[in-house]
């Protein structure tokens, strides 16, 4: 362990002389908003295109910003699709064509998806957002686009699978099968629809997400810095539609999502509060759908909370599906906090937390290694957990250092202590490093020499007391005349969100 944090610490190093000599390392770049130009209107909605200074995107595929101004959720929905519905459709068939070998395929799992939709997910989204989906759906049929309340439907159910396909269908099917009004899917048994969705589901890779908060004496300023890697379904041709989605509700804070057209929830985001939001996989066997559907429910977890406890009342209010890590920053509260969930269960952890500290592991030789280093003014989520109930029902908890959670894990770690050991405050340059380091390039962590089978689709760090952003999406591939590369090797984009955020900017 201790070679491989020198070594760890060494790589780190390489990166940060780069970057403080020209704001750059081997494995990314930083590039400025200049402006934004409209690029469509609906009512008081507007679609703007985001212009950067270096732009590593094809020219008619920059990242786009969706400002949603509307009397309410169904107007709301209704200017999403009139100016991203075409988007949306695009990005879904992409993603289709991506996940399943056949039409045939997609039909099957199509049903399913609906199925566990009626009986199931539908049952705790609260109405703000089912009105919203009739917005959408109305306005695609005014446009000629019949499936696109499907299309957006599917995404947010598709969404609540966010690790191991199979196992999350298997053990959801398993938990549902318990309740006594349980009905099969068109007749199926639970085997044969388990089946049928691991044949469908074969060529999605398992995801690999990462997350953290770190501040107080550690970074400039003492400023909250937050983090986000999805690393899931690359070059799918989704990133040909970037969209960051600006949200206004009614009687509530304002918030922006950062992700792709057509996918209407909250992959990760930041409220007008400064408050962040996060989420990292976590497969475990207490699984349901009879929760708040996890893209919605961080949306409006941003609408209705200006602080952590706001928020962690919130949580418990609310009801969880699928094992998940989710990630709360608080710019008020300059602080971080970490929610173990699994169905019925969640775990808060905030930073330098015992349990976390006492996780150990027996190796096959009887030796037991400690998995869990946290410390003060810092607090970091992979693909697995530090609770002792959420780790007694992981499907896959780490057994070793070498384990792909863990030594992603172990990377945040030990660049925090590095910094730390050299007396570096960590600065937004700093916190993109970290961010860029752990997200998944293909073969090593530290170079993006060859980043082939690389899964880092989307990577922001944030800085939520003064609403900036450094996001970057994955570059080329499908839909583009360019060689894939991975978001977290490509160009961070600083776009500032006060702008739209804010009513007095």
């Amino acid at each position: 362990l201790c070679v491989w944090r020198m070594k760890s610490a060494s790589c780190v190093l390489v990166l940060l002389c780069v970057a403080f000599c020209s704001a750059l390392t081997p494995s990314f770049q930083v590039t400025e908003m200049t402006g934004f130009k409209v690029a469509a209107t609906y009512n008081q909605s507007t679609l703007y295109d985001i212009e950067l200074e270096n732009s590593p995107y094809e020219s008619n595929q920059p990242i786009q910003l969706l400002d949603l101004h509307a009397p309410n959720a169904y107007s709301s929905g209704f200017a999403y699709a009139m100016l991203v519905g075409h988007q949306g459709v695009q990005n879904y068939n992409y993603l289709m064509a991506s996940v399943f070998q056949t039409k045939a395929q997609q039909e099957v799992v199509e049903m399913f998806l609906q199925w566990q939709w009626d009986n199931y997910l539908s049952k705790q989204v609260p109405q703000q957002f089912l009105d919203e989906l009739q917005g959408i759906a109305d306005a695609g049929k005014a446009q000629n686009l019949p499936h696109l309340y499907k299309d957006v439907l599917y995404a947010i159910v598709l969404a609540n699978f966010p690790g191991n396909v199979g196992e999350n269908v298997y053990w959801l099917l398993v938990n549902e099968a318990k309740d006594k009004g349980f009905q099969g899917f068109n007749g199926l048994e639970s085997e044969k629809i388990l089946d049928l969705m691991k044949n469908a589901f074969r060529r999605v890779p398992l995801m690999h997400c990462s997350m953290f908060g770190v501040w107080g004496s550690r970074t400039t300023n003492t400023s909250l810095f937050t983090m986000r890697n999805l690393d899931w379904l690359p070059n799918s041709g989704i990133a040909v539609n970037k969209l960051i989605t600006v949200f206004h509700p009614r009687g509530g804070h304002a918030y922006a999502t950062i992700g792709f057209s057509g996918l209407i929830g909250a992959l990760t985001g930041m409220s007008s509060k400064g408050l962040t939001v996060h989420e990292a996989t976590n497969d475990v066997t207490q699984e349901t759908f009879s929760g708040f559907a996890w893209t919605l429910r961080l949306r409006e977890l941003m609408q209705k909370s200006a602080n952590l406890k706001e928020a962690t009342d919130f949580w418990k209010r609310t009801n969880n599906t699928l094992g998940m890590n989710h990630g709360v920053g608080s710019a008020p509260d300059k602080n971080f906090l970490a929610l173990e969930t699994m169905a019925g269960y969640t775990a808060f952890f905030g930073a330098d937390d015992p349990r976390e500290a006492d996780y150990f592991v027996t190796q096959p030789n009887g030796t037991k290694i400690q998995m869990g280093f946290p410390m003060p003014e810092a607090v970091w989520r992979t693909n697995h957990g530090y609770d002792p109930t959420i780790i007694s029902v992981e499907t896959s908890p780490p057994t070793s250092y070498s384990s792909d959670s863990e030594k992603r894990y172990l990377l945040i770690h030990d660049s925090f202590t590095w910094y730390q050991s050299q007396s570096i405050l960590i600065d937004h340059l700093q916190a993109i490093n970290v961010t860029s380091v752990v997200a998944d390039k293909g073969s090593d962590f530290y170079s993006c020499a060859n980043t082939a089978g690389a899964t880092n689709v989307l990577s922001v760090t944030y800085l939520p007391e003064s609403l900036d952003m450094w996001v970057a999406f994955e570059v080329g591939g499908t839909g583009t005349s360019k060689p894939h590369l991975p978001a977290c090797c490509g160009t961070y984009a600083h776009i500032n969100l006060s702008h739209w955020l804010l009513p007095s900017a």
